[in-house]
């Protein structure tokens, strides 16, 4: 099974027509060293995380995002790497916060290997 959530109409294109996606993927959107959440978006509620990385540097504060378009099966290298790396993952969507919180629990302690 496999399953991607994509955006709606009358939103921001994102992308590019030729923009390549894989199944099982992510896309870090926006990244800094001084990141102190990682906020994890996906279809419509991209735009939203997007908007709020903008209102909060304003103000001083980088927050990371991170596309995750592709929920089953999620991406749990990117997941753990930005997780490990802010120290903090959050999610508006109620689905999206399940299927990390399981895709974490299940991933191994130590480092990951390909």
């Amino acid at each position: 099974m496999v399953y991607i959530r994509t955006g709606r109409p009358k939103t921001p294109i994102l992308y590019k027509n030729d923009e390549r996606f894989t199944i099982g993927g992510a896309k870090v959107l926006r990244e800094s060293a001084k990141d102190r959440v990682t906020v994890v978006a996906a279809g419509v509620t991209v735009f939203e995380a997007l908007k709020a990385h903008d209102e909060l540097a304003k103000q001083g504060i980088a927050i990371r995002v991170v596309d995750l378009y592709s929920i089953v099966p999620i991406d749990r290298a990117t997941l753990l790497a930005c997780a490990r790396a802010t120290n903090n993952l959050i999610s508006r969507s109620r689905t999206i916060t399940r299927t990390v919180a399981w895709a974490m629990r299940c991933w191994p302690q130590s480092t990951p290997t390909a």
